[in-house]
């Protein structure tokens, strides 16, 4: 109760910090032009790469839990967008019930794939958060960050090696429930990271298109302004800061902050512009989500029992 209450009130003076900031340095007739010109090109082009870039999450999800792609693509879909929807990574909880329901998928066997899922994008986070700290000019991210998430990625994968090696004992030790031993199992299936080399190249070309998106989108909004892969990168950092601060659904309006705070304080793009832009961008990325998992449930169908993978 106490931890609701404090996620309400963070949101609320957040969005009273915004709110009067926008009245203090937004020009709405300015802010409406910008919004009118911004070119439909761009806006199909950066629709086109996200949804490239989902493809690929869903293609890692198929080899990590075992499925066809016309299954693992609804699955991913139903992750990314309920996350979209619900604050503090909820979205991830629902995933498991809706996967289960919808395309019958272990819950099991998809929450062991999530957590293997999240050590490789979180050790593409890594990467790239140092990527900045040693060749951008920019103070975008402290280095103490990138340590601590250098150690938590090397914890992770030490976690992995040490439960492969003491899964037999825990498994006698844990008791005899069949959801734990089949939790259990699950993770050590995953442990083993059977098609290793696969999970890297997908986990590479994920990273690789998230960036490329965000640079053709704001390059292509903002053409008057030095808009390189650098600070695409930046801005794909400050999105996923966003996600695992515990605000409103989809980082609404901390985003916007974050975005237009780097744009304007960086790149020297005035704030009606950078406003537009990191608005629009954000309504790219959200809309197909939306879109497509109320698609989903409304279908509401069974997947077919033969929809696993051939090995």
């Amino acid at each position: 109760m106490i931890g609701n209450l404090a996620v309400v009130g963070l949101n609320l003076a957040i969005f009273y910090f915004l709110l009067r900031w926008c009245l203090e340095n937004i020009r709405l007739d300015l802010l409406a032009r910008e919004f009118a010109q911004m070119p439909l090109t761009t806006v199909a082009l950066t629709v086109m790469l996200n949804l490239i870039a989902i493809a690929c999450y869903a293609l890692r999800l198929g080899v990590l839990i075992g499925r066809r792609f016309r299954i693992s693509l609804p699955t991913t879909f139903l992750g990314l967008g309920l996350n979209s929807v619900l604050p503090l990574r909820l979205g991830e909880i629902a995933k498991l019930y809706y996967a289960k329901r919808y395309y019958l998928i272990p819950i099991t066997s998809l929450f062991a794939a999530t957590l293997v899922e999240k050590l490789f994008d979180l050790s593409a986070v890594a990467f790239l958060a140092a990527l900045i700290v040693t060749l951008a000019d920019i103070n975008v991210i402290q280095k103490s960050i990138v340590i601590a998430l250098i150690a938590v990625v090397l914890a992770g994968y030490a976690a992995v090696l040490s439960y492969r090696k003491l899964a037999h004992h825990i498994k006698r030790v844990a008791g005899t429930s069949v959801r734990v031993q089949a939790l259990l199992a699950a993770l050590h299936e995953q442990s083993r990271l059977h098609h290793l080399h696969q999970i890297v190249y997908y986990t590479l070309v994920i990273w690789v298109m998230n960036t490329t998106v965000v640079y053709a989108g704001f390059s292509g909004f903002l053409p008057d302004y030095p808009i390189g892969f650098l600070d695409a990168i930046a801005l794909l950092l400050i999105s996923a800061l966003v996600i695992v601060i515990p605000t409103a659904p989809a980082g609404i309006g901390l985003f916007e902050a974050g975005v237009v705070a780097y744009l304007t304080q960086v790149r020297g793009v005035p704030n009606e512009p950078a406003l537009a832009a990191a608005v629009v961008f954000h309504i790219i990325i959200i809309v197909p989500l939306l879109t497509a998992i109320s698609w989903i449930v409304l279908r509401s169908r069974r997947a077919p029992g033969d929809e696993r993978m051939s090995h």
